[in-house]
């Protein structure tokens, strides 16, 4: 009479156990999600206050920028490496990429989000911000970005 519908105590138990595992493994999937989302709030809130006025965005960011040795470019210094965009390598959801000569026997590319592709500013930082956080020897570097004139 120890047993509902043919299970014994010991089974009862294993289902009890299995399902408070389950539950655990749901609430730290949830809590981790929980915590990237306020994280990318923070970044977003971080990065809304740098853009408040014109000069306070570009020391914001130049200040974000050297602390990982990355820069930023002025409009004129990405035109010049890239032969004012003459040379589209890439095209994106977004955005073009334009070969760039480094100067130094190096190349690299240059991506330009467009307005009329459906980029904007805020999705330009939150990729930026990605990219300061990722270190990958398989993944190209950031050099640097370039605010100047909205592009």
């Amino acid at each position: 009479m120890g047993s509902i519908h043919g299970l014994g105590k010991s089974a009862i138990k294993s289902y009890w156990i299995g399902a408070a595992i389950v539950l655990i493994i749901i609430l730290t999937a949830l809590l981790k999600k929980w915590a990237v989302y306020l994280d990318k709030q923070a970044e977003a809130r971080s990065l809304a206050k740098a853009q408040g006025d014109e000069n306070q965005k570009n020391i914001g960011l130049c200040s974000l920028s050297t602390t990982k040795g990355i820069r930023t470019f002025a409009l004129d210094e990405i035109k010049a490496t890239t032969r004012n965009f003459r040379i589209r390598i890439g095209v994106g959801a977004t955005s073009y990429v334009y070969l760039a000569d480094l100067g130094d026997g190096r190349f690299g590319a240059v991506k330009r989000v467009m307005e009329e592709r459906g980029g904007s500013q805020k999705m330009f930082l939150d990729e930026v911000s990605i990219l300061l956080r990722i270190s990958h020897p398989n993944l190209v570097g950031l050099l640097g970005f370039c605010l100047d004139q909205g592009n």
